[in-house]
């Protein structure tokens, strides 16, 4: 199961770069990702698939430290298809762009569709091993009180592992801080953000900042030609990623854990 999810975080994480290098100078003008809106579809697939796959990995190791926590397997599993069914909507968007659009016939050109079939193959791949490390899996259904605090107790596996087998070199302190972190400590500071509370509000906050993280990405392409044209892309980034934000937490949000189901909550 844990080697599974290991093969689909690597083929998301894989993917992620492949998209990356398209986007670069060289290999702009040879990329099927270079126009919208195929560019843009990749874009927030991967997205959905690294975070899919994150959680699942992180849960995965989690499982393995607290054996007990059976609604986990369900989740990883789940993880996995979402991360697995992003990859391929992010290829699927890239082979249409080819067809559509061809390129032509270049060094770059030709590597990035090597690139793009073999990550078809490594697709293929985690599909078929993810089903054979799942089969005979209990349908059992994760807790129903699941929020984002949960999920982020998760991620935070990604801190705690290297610290725990790090602590004889590392401060005490700050081994007992990163063990002993609990998420719903840290929002009990901020309980308007609290994920638990106002999952909403939380989601909204997050796909502002992952706007703005993106906006301070596309500067590393040059400063916008003026004020006006650089406060427009500036709008569009933050509401386009909000909203992805959004809706994939309606979307997925429940079915990954991250909140509570809709119906459990009318």
């Amino acid at each position: 199961m844990h080697r599974a999810t290991t093969a689909v975080a690597a083929a998301a994480v894989l993917a992620c770069l492949l998209f990356q290098l398209g986007g670069q100078p060289a290999f702009s003008q040879a990329s099927p990702f270079a126009r919208d809106p195929y560019g843009a579809v990749g874009s927030i697939a991967l997205q959905v698939a690294l975070l899919a796959a994150g959680l699942a990995y992180a849960r995965s190791l989690r499982m393995r430290s607290h054996p007990l926590r059976h609604h986990h397997p369900n989740l990883i599993l789940r993880g996995n298809v979402v991360a697995i069914l992003s990859v391929s909507v992010t290829l699927l968007a890239g082979s249409i762009a080819q067809a559509l659009n061809p390129k032509p016939s270049s060094p770059d050109a030709r590597m990035l569709r090597a690139g793009l079939e073999c990550m078809a193959l490594v697709a293929v791949y985690c599909a078929a091993a993810v089903m054979h490390a799942f089969r005979g899996l209990p349908a059992v259904a994760p807790p129903a009180n699941l929020t984002l605090c949960d999920a982020i107790d998760d991620l935070w596996m990604f801190v705690r592992v290297p610290v725990a087998r790090l602590r004889a070199v590392l401060p005490e302190r700050w081994v007992w801080l990163v063990l002993t972190f609990h998420a719903e400590r840290l929002f009990a500071r901020i309980a308007s953000f609290d994920p638990r509370r106002h999952p909403w509000r939380f989601a909204c906050a997050a796909g502002i900042a992952a706007g703005s993280c993106l906006c301070l990405a596309e500067l590393q392409e040059g400063l916008p030609p003026s004020l006006p044209v650089g406060l427009l892309a500036t709008s569009f980034f933050l509401a386009g990623e909000t909203l992805a934000v959004l809706l994939g937490f309606a979307l997925l949000g429940g079915y990954l854990g991250l909140r509570p189901p809709l119906r459990a909550r009318r």
